[in-house]
């Protein structure tokens, strides 16, 4: 902060406490002229800033009183390590957050999970001393992608493990692996599609009864470029549920190994895609919906698409507007919807689903990104329970926003969350002017 005035002499005089109510001592002067940072007292919350202005003459003319509230930027750097990066955050009912993501050592990602505390420190109880895990699956790539806590407080984690296999990793409260889940706490899964190159989990929900429910996609057995949808559930135990699924499951459990999970390929009618889930969540009714993307390899563009399949795997054939292709119900057209460019005069090439939320009245609410023709989009949609965008909704079921920023070359929506009050907060990214 700097003290000037042009008219007169300027005296300032800060002070840091742990009250909202200032202080009758420890304040600091800064005289005309002068700058300072007014770094933080360890512990404090409140800046409390002081201004008199005066006349040259020494006359009494004015004076400020302000408060400012310390809000905590959480930035931990690790010694002898490269990036790190947070994927997705959950919350407990203390306000503690669990963040997973990545961090990269010794030339590898490993999965990482953070506990902070609502002061934004580390919770050091949380895999006492560190606050933090750091997965490292003997010297393979490891990702946290999504987050979740289940009801007695567990934290699940889903990402991929031994470089391309989709992992399920569930921790005790105190942060050490929960060896009661999966093998010693984590579940593995490969070649869900078939394709035998590599599969993710993206999205993570826990349904009423305990089990566990994914999304992410797999390669696929038709083209070994080209990635399917899929939905794994795990039994509360960290093992395949053999009685979900509806047959495409390959290297799965159950009636012919074909169960424990479900794939689904190319929503959009192309000859060759890349399908991918990128969120999940579990209605009341038990149904799942997946929010994702489908691209048509061939063109290139990608369309969102929302799926919705029955709580035992199989598609929900009475969900829909007709848009699916390779789905169920009337002309194998339900199970999905896809939305891509429905107005003439809107671009295409690069339509996805980023996050979804479900409203009290079974509304979905999918945000991620729209093309506009030359970049993308901000975009909510909005649907009803049936699958059919809600027109009551801006008029045209969705609501687009562009250069939030100022730098006019591309907006997303990352994630999405709906207040008491109905309204949706919406985060994302925007490109900048500079």
């Amino acid at each position: 902060i700097t003290a000037t005035d042009a008219s007169g002499v300027v005296l300032i005089e800060y002070v840091w406490s742990d009250d909202i109510s200032a202080p009758t001592s420890g304040w600091s002067e800064i005289n005309n002229g002068d700058s300072v940072s007014l770094n933080r007292t360890s512990g404090s919350k409140y800046l409390h800033v002081y201004s008199e202005d005066v006349y040259g003459n020494g006359t009494f003319f004015c004076s400020n009183a302000f408060v400012f509230e310390y809000t905590p930027i959480v930035d931990y750097y690790f010694e002898g390590v490269g990036h790190m990066i947070g994927q997705a955050i959950a919350t407990d009912a203390e306000n503690n957050s669990y963040i997973t993501g990545t961090i990269q050592q010794s030339g590898q990602w490993d999965m990482v999970v953070w506990k902070i505390k609502l002061n934004g420190e580390l919770d050091t109880t949380f895999n006492s001393p560190d606050g933090f895990y750091i997965y490292d699956d003997g010297g393979m790539n490891d990702a946290g992608f999504d987050i979740t806590l289940q009801d007695d407080g567990k934290i699940l984690i889903t990402g991929d493990s031994r470089d391309c296999d989709m992992a399920v990793w569930r921790f005790n409260t105190d942060g050490s692996l929960d060896t009661t889940f999966g093998v010693d706490g984590v579940f593995v899964h490969h070649n869900a599609a078939g394709g035998d190159l590599g599969d993710r989990g993206i999205g993570i929900d826990v349904q009423s009864n305990g089990k566990i429910v994914v999304t992410g996609h797999s390669f696929s057995i038709m083209d070994d470029e080209c990635a399917d949808m899929v939905i794994w559930r795990l039994n509360v135990d960290g093992t395949l549920d053999g009685d979900f699924g509806d047959g495409t499951c390959h290297n799965g459990v159950g009636d012919g190994n074909n169960y424990g999970c479900s794939v689904h390929a190319n929503p959009v009618g192309a000859s060759a895609g890349w399908e991918k889930g990128q969120t999940i969540k579990v209605q009341s009714d038990g149904k799942i919906v997946v929010a994702g993307r489908s691209n048509d390899y061939d063109i290139r563009e990608s369309d969102m698409v929302i799926w919705r399949y029955n709580s035992d795997g199989t598609m929900d054939d009475t969900f829909g507007d007709g848009t699916c292709h390779n789905g169920v119900g009337e002309g194998g057209n339900y199970g999905c919807v896809v939305h891509g460019v429905p107005v003439e005069g809107e671009g295409s090439g690069c339509d996805r689903g980023w996050d979804i939320e479900i409203t009290d009245l079974g509304q979905i609410v999918v945000v991620g990104q729209k093309n506009n023709g030359s970049d993308s989009d901000m975009a909510v949609w909005r649907y009803n329970s049936a699958g059919v965008l809600d027109l009551d909704f801006n008029g045209i079921g969705y609501f687009t926003h562009h250069n939030a920023a100022g730098g006019n070359d591309g907006d997303r929506g990352n994630g999405i969350e709906i207040l008491s009050n109905g309204q949706y907060i919406v985060f994302g990214q925007s490109k900048g002017s500079e």
